[in-house]
């Protein structure tokens, strides 16, 4: 679990200065950006040091998932990012934006830290205060999957001639099912499932396809995370009479489901199980079109960083 940041009382700005840094940079090893390292030569009084961190913030914030009304969008579609605005509100800072004073007796105004003609804006402890819960409320971060290599099944069944009926060819296809071996797939291809009867309103011919895998998170930094797979199901084709249908997997339509969640770990390469049937895919009675399944997988990164 994360630490609480230090509070900028009663502390000494190199300690506050540090734990800042540090936060800046896992981050922006989250975002798959370089690591920050601090250097003797950053002048941390000028006021173009604290606005780089500022705007830092300002334009990346949008990359993280938000983790107060999310993970997901309202419909489940897909991840809910956050926009400036959701992020200041979860960060608790003010709607306008950071907190600045060119006086010690001066109201606050918001934006970004300024150099200006005479003077620049203070560095007062608000400013730290601020940048503290900016960094604490970035926590989340969506990641790409992949087909874990060597995991692929195929098994496939074709008619390959054609029959005077949807039936007739909708049964031979499934007594090719019935003999036919399981072997490996390509290692790139995702988890489907579907069958496809062709009508050309005189003959017919029947396919059953199903594919299944397991996939692979990779993530590039050794920051603690919990890591989680969501999967989409997918119609399975652009054409009119191709619509969705689970063929008995867990899979909502066009809608993201958690499948499993990996306790915290370090690792380069996160693994997961495997979440589809191998049962023959169900005809239903229907002819025309491919009915079933494309998955459309993701990752969620639960980031365990040193402070927030």
């Amino acid at each position: 679990m994360s630490n609480a940041f230090t509070s900028p009382a009663a502390v000494s700005w190199q300690s506050l200065l540090d734990e800042i840094v540090l936060a800046y940079s896992e981050r922006r090893q989250a975002l798959v950006q370089s690591a920050y390292t601090a250097t003797d030569g950053k002048d941390v009084s000028a006021a173009a040091y604290w606005t780089t961190l500022q705007s830092w913030l300002e334009t990346y914030c949008t990359s993280f998932v938000d983790h107060v009304s999310g993970p997901l969008n309202p419909a489940g579609t897909d991840f809910l990012y956050f926009t400036l605005a959701t992020w200041r509100s979860a960060a608790g800072l003010n709607a306008s934006g950071f907190r600045r004073k060119v006086e010690e007796i001066d109201e606050y105004s918001y934006g970004l830290m300024l150099a200006g003609t005479p003077k620049s804006d203070l560095i007062g402890p608000w400013i730290f205060e601020d940048l503290q819960k900016g960094f604490g409320a970035l926590k989340w971060k969506a990641i790409a999957v992949t087909v874990t290599p060597g995991s692929g099944m195929i098994k496939s069944a074709s008619t390959g001639i054609f029959y005077g009926t949807g039936l007739e060819a909708q049964a031979a296809a499934d007594a090719i099912w019935e003999s036919a071996e399981w072997t490996a797939s390509d290692a790139n291809s995702l988890t489907y499932a579907g069958r496809t009867t062709i009508n050309d309103y005189v003959n017919y011919t029947a396919t059953l396809t199903r594919r299944y895998c397991s996939y692979r998170a990779t993530v590039n930094n050794s920051i603690p995370r919990v890591t989680q797979l969501w999967i989409r199901g997918d119609p399975p084709g652009p054409n009119s009479d191709d619509y969705f249908y689970a063929n008995g997997d867990t899979r909502t339509e066009d809608v993201y489901l958690l499948m499993e969640e990996v306790t915290e770990n370090t690792s380069t390469n996160v693994d997961f199980g495997i979440y589809a049937g191998d049962g023959k895919p169900d005809w239903d009675g229907n002819v025309g079109g491919y009915r079933g399944y494309t998955d459309h997988p993701s990752g969620l990164l639960k980031y365990n960083f040193t402070n927030a």
